[in-house]
């Protein structure tokens, strides 16, 4: 929700509500607290560091979901950019859902493949050096080792 896709398209099924009853509980919320502004602000909008989701929440009599400011700033929308998104990996996943698909390498957009591409992308080259040269020992180990 604070990653890369948008609150708005996001289907909630009824196992993402309490008790498994939109009707009479019809909000999913949530507030996540960040050490820095995650939400860099604009001329029209201050800077936060923190952020809050709620679903069905009515604005000028519609219901949507959508990204809001936390009790300051009246629960006003939040409208993220790009580079706010990058800043925060974050997905749902439904009890009745599997999370083994986001913790393995399924493809480029599991949660597992971001975090091992930004590792990579930050070492710098002494220590992917030093790293591969501990492959190499490994596997000159296993290789020595009698079938």
């Amino acid at each position: 929700m604070l990653g890369e896709k948008y609150p708005t398209y996001i289907d909630f099924q009824d196992s993402d509500y309490y008790l498994r009853n939109k009707e009479q509980y019809p909000n999913v919320s949530f507030t996540a607290f960040f050490d820095e502004p995650f939400y860099k602000g604009n001329k029209y909008n201050p800077a936060t560091k923190i952020i809050s989701f709620t679903t069905n929440k009515n604005i000028d009599g519609k219901s949507e979901n959508i990204l809001h400011y936390f009790r300051e700033n009246s629960g006003k929308k939040i409208f993220l950019s790009n580079e706010d998104r990058e800043k925060c990996q974050f997905i749902l996943i439904d009890a009745t859902r599997d999370i083994g698909r986001q913790l393995s390498y399924f493809s480029q957009y599991s949660v597992l493949s971001k975090m091992a591409k930004k590792m990579h992308a930050v070492m710098c080259v002494q220590v992917k050096d030093r790293l591969n040269e501990h492959f190499i020992n490994i596997k000159d180990t296993f290789q020595s080792v009698p079938e």
